[in-house]
């Protein structure tokens, strides 16, 4: 068949699947309603997730399994009657493959209804004027259809955002409530609202303080604990302290690409280090393990190691807030050790040199830092230790990747130099050629600006048949596309 055979028929076929997607989106709304969710959160933040199953409906559809994401660890569902039939992982790369299982209910025994029920301390949460709900994953299958509720009581100002967009958002006596048809196409549901003003105030305690509101004064209180046991050991591995750091808790715009933590450059005597509290919904201890990362990263900055020198700041502030972590025994330590080592073990060629400052780069550049701080430390620990050390003695300002590790070098022993020319951060070592001059041992790629090609000096008139074969081909993508987008919408 020619192109514009296949361009016709591409086309002809996107309006019928269009036609036939109307028809399944009208049958799926007419169809009845199995699963009900329902999120409730008072004005703690603290909320219960609850899906009703109608299982008598389910099995009228043909429906006599059926599958939730729930809390994994530790078990904190609760289920009424009994009928689990399976629990298993996430595949791998799964999103919140490490939050959720996949737990799967027999329904053939059951008559009436299936009642699961789980809690979660930080369904929403507050900082200033900034309010975030954020629901588990609300996920199940087969998609049959269903309907979610959210209510937050007593803490709403105002609603800046649904996401996805919902129609039925009232807010009535500082309480919000949010309805929407199931299932979601994106697995979660995020509000941005305006809470109820409520006063900040400083806990201080051990040189660190913490500003934030009343309601977070226990998690507060067990960063200062994470922050102080660790400047006690940071103290000795660089003979220096870090005094009077201030805690600023803070929301991202958006949740999903937000910084855990940063710690800008100190100002004057001002050190400051900013946690993103979305991490309270990870594993215990994970806010205080960030938190000890950005530590890191003053205590570098108090001994002359400037921001340009990121591979080195980011490799050891990975380095020592998992090793102090460890030894503080905070589960969100265990977990981001895993996280860190996939990251590194996986066979990609990353540049540290080419990491600048405040360039933001995803995690398997801090896993590569790390993995090269840790190897470091592994093939001559005491000269790590000496080099970290010295650097309060010498007091001059590393402010380059490359500086660091050629500060580096005049401490470590072979096998570590192996590591860092092997890393590009160091010259390769030197080799002679045949005619007597040196040539370095690192490959050099040729490139060729100004090369051409016969096929450069093509005629006007191939241009014009291949611009017409591309138009066609785009027609019939096009409306591949469009057949492919009305199919995803019927599932929906």
């Amino acid at each position: 068949m020619s192109l514009k055979g296949l361009a016709v028929v591409a086309l002809l076929t996107a309006v019928l699947l269009l036609q036939s997607a109307g028809a399944a989106e009208t049958a799926v709304r007419e169809a009845p309603t199995v699963v009900k969710a329902r999120l409730a959160v008072d004005a703690s933040c603290s909320g219960v997730m609850t899906y009703v199953v109608d299982a008598e409906e389910a099995k009228r559809a043909g429906l006599w399994r059926l599958w939730l994401l729930l809390p994994k660890e530790p078990l904190r569902w609760s289920v009424e009657p009994h009928a689990v039939h399976e629990v298993s992982d996430l595949p791998e790369g799964s999103e919140g493959r490490r939050v959720y299982s996949n737990v799967t209910f027999d329904l053939s025994s059951i008559e009436g209804l299936l009642t699961v029920s789980f809690r979660m301390d930080h369904a929403c949460l507050v900082n200033g004027d900034r309010g975030l709900l954020l629901t588990p994953l609300v996920s199940y299958g087969p998609p049959i259809r269903g309907e979610l509720e959210i209510t937050l009581e007593g803490l709403v100002e105002g609603v800046r955002s649904v996401e996805p967009w919902s129609p039925h958002v009232e807010v009535h006596n500082r309480s919000l409530s949010v309805r929407r048809e199931l299932p979601l196409t994106v697995n979660r549901v995020a509000i941005d609202f305006r809470p109820v003003e409520e006063p900040f105030y400083l806990v201080s305690s051990r040189g660190f303080s913490v500003k934030t509101h009343q309601r977070y004064a226990q998690v507060a209180a067990a960063v200062i604990d994470a922050l102080a046991n660790a400047s006690d050991y940071l103290k000795a591995v660089f003979g220096e302290d870090v005094p009077d750091v201030t805690v600023e808790f803070f929301l991202p715009r958006d949740y999903r690409s937000g910084p855990e933590g940063f710690a800008p450059v100190p100002s004057g005597g001002s050190r400051v280090i900013g946690l993103n509290l979305i991490l309270l919904r990870r594993p215990q201890g994970y806010l205080e393990v960030i938190a000890v990362h950005e530590l890191v990263h003053h205590y570098l900055f108090e001994v002359g190691v400037g921001a340009g020198a990121t591979w080195f700041h980011e490799g050891l502030a990975v380095y020592f807030s998992l090793e102090l972590g460890e030894r503080l025994r905070l589960e969100g330590a265990r977990v981001m050790r895993e996280l860190i080592m996939q990251e590194a073990s996986r066979s990609r060629q990353i540049r540290l040199s080419e990491w600048k400052p405040g360039e933001s780069r995803d995690s398997d550049w801090y896993a590569t830092a790390f993995a090269l701080i840790e190897g470091l430390f592994r093939l001559d620990p005491a000269g790590m230790s000496k080099a970290l050390l010295s650097l309060r003695d010498e007091r001059r300002w590393i402010s380059s990747g490359e500086a660091a590790a050629e500060y580096l070098a005049k401490h470590l022993n072979e096998e570590a130099l192996g590591l860092l020319r092997e890393a590009g951060l160091l010259p390769k070592v030197s080799r002679h050629s045949d005619d007597g001059s040196t040539a370095s041992a690192t490959t050099v790629t040729e490139t060729r600006g100004d090369a051409t090609t016969d096929s450069d000096n093509h005629d006007r008139s191939g241009t014009i048949a291949i611009d017409e074969e591309l138009l066609l081909i785009s027609l019939a993508t096009a409306a591949i596309v469009v057949s492919l987008l009305a199919i995803r919408d019927a599932k929906s």
